[in-house]
């Protein structure tokens, strides 16, 4: 990867991970929903009509239409947690590999940006003076606007 691309797949594998837990959560939600509907049995809409007797207008679901639906929520489930586990096996990699940087360029804005310490934090950790730190981080930052301008 060129000059400081990596911190821009790194957010974007960090982002898409985010994405695919929200639709986990939401295919989850969908499949409680149908779950409860399932166990609650048939519904009696009774109304009142005009001859005073009461009936009902409204049709459920058939069982075994719900139970395919059941099954085809489950398999996108068990496809978005195998590719949340995948991207997650790669972002821990990636970060391993990230904190193994040699440059003092890529040390700071590993620790920086992906491990979210201070400045002062990192000066203390790899014994280097506040205000060296500061401009390292400044230049990091830099490069990167000038990459995306």
């Amino acid at each position: 990867m060129n000059n400081y691309e990596w911190n821009t797949a790194y957010n974007d594998l960090c982002k898409e991970i985010e994405v695919l837990e929200i639709r986990r959560d939401e295919l989850q939600g969908e499949l409680r929903i149908i779950q409860r509907r399932i166990m609650a049995g048939p519904r009696t809409k009774l109304v009142a009509s005009y001859s005073g007797m009461p009936g009902g207008s409204g049709a459920d679901t058939p069982l075994p239409q719900m139970w395919a639906t059941v099954n085809s929520i489950n398999e996108a489930l068990e496809v978005v947690i195998d590719i949340i586990d995948l991207k997650k096996e790669a972002k821990r990699r990636m970060e391993e590999r990230m904190s193994k940087f040699d440059t003092l360029e890529y040390k700071v804005a590993y620790l920086r940006d992906v491990e979210r310490k201070s400045l002062a934090a990192i000066a203390t950790e790899i014994g280097y003076s506040y205000d060296w730190v500061a401009k390292v981080s400044a230049k990091v930052k830099r490069l990167k606007q000038e990459k995306t301008a």
